[in-house]
């Protein structure tokens, strides 16, 4: 049995490197390689499939999953088509207004963690209430990405996009070094009824591991970041929070992965859980700060 449990244990870990290394191949390519305005196109995209993913949750037949994750990628393209047309004072209050709107979102999801299951009786049959969940959640996520790879564009054509290399270096770090330490030494567990393979000793492990790898990553980046500490400490603990949310949208569905576009990660929405939160969080603590 504990040879079977280490046979599983890096078989997985071996489909979740390989798909790693092409998405990290990927996402530098467009971080470093093409333009804002092809970046932006990109992430409109990308924003469809993450709605797509997240409309199984809202119990739409295919045709509408389309067309909702259709409605969602338009309104966001429409609504950055007129962002890019007033002047960056009033684009930072707008995104400060959009990032303090996520953040309520983000308390309140905690105390769903916490009531859960009987939190899940609040929303679970409401359709309208599935919806706006998907709005709050990813709106905000969207926005932080372009904004964040916007910052001082004219000045630092990479300046944004080492910010969010740091961002997913963070999260990213913490998610296998968590994953990683619980598999082989977790045994408390973190939040048995909303994600059972979670523990407390991935956890703490996971964190300790990605402030260490983030501190040498800034040591080596051609950017610095204001009170490093503190705000990356803060995004990693509200990553585990975006990563918490999911799960529990799932477990409350039955559905183990969203999808199975990523071998070893299962949909899109398992890959950017944590993402979700960490962004609009960090760009709020980057411009509070």
């Amino acid at each position: 049995m504990f040879n079977k449990k280490y046979k599983n244990f890096f078989l997985n870990l071996n489909d979740r490197f390989i798909t790693s290394m092409i998405l990290c191949t990927l996402i530098n390519f467009i971080l470093f390689f093409s333009s804002l305005f092809y970046f932006k196109i990109i992430i409109i995209f990308f924003s469809f499939l993450i709605y797509w993913e997240w409309n199984q949750f809202i119990w739409l037949k295919n045709k509408k999953r389309i067309l909702y994750a259709v409605v969602f990628s338009l309104i966001i393209l429409i609504i950055q088509f007129f962002f890019d047309k007033i002047n960056q004072l009033e684009k930072e209050k707008i995104i400060k207004i959009i990032l303090l709107l996520s953040l309520i979102w983000w308390i309140f999801s905690s105390y769903l963690i916490v009531k859960f299951p009987f939190s899940s009786f609040l929303w679970i049959k409401r359709k309208i209430l599935k919806i706006l969940f998907g709005i709050l959640i990813f709106f905000p996520f969207i926005f932080s990405v372009i904004y964040l790879r916007s910052l001082q564009y004219n000045n630092d054509y990479y300046y944004g996009s080492w910010l969010i290399c740091y961002v997913l270096l963070l999260i990213c770090t913490k998610d296998i070094f968590s994953y990683f330490f619980g598999s082989l030494l977790g045994k408390k567990k973190l939040a048995p009824l909303i994600s059972p393979f979670k523990t407390y000793e991935g956890l703490v492990l996971g964190i300790i591991m990605s402030l260490l790898f983030s501190w040498l990553f800034s040591l080596y980046i051609p950017i610095s970041i204001q009170n490093r500490f503190i705000i990356s400490l803060l995004t990693i603990l509200s990553g585990i929070l975006g990563d918490l949310t999911e799960s529990m949208f799932k477990r409350c569905f039955n559905i183990k992965d969203t999808g199975s576009f990523l071998p070893g990660h299962g949909g899109i929405l398992d890959r950017i859980d944590s993402l979700s939160a960490a962004f609009p969080v960090f760009l709020l603590l980057l411009l509070i700060f």
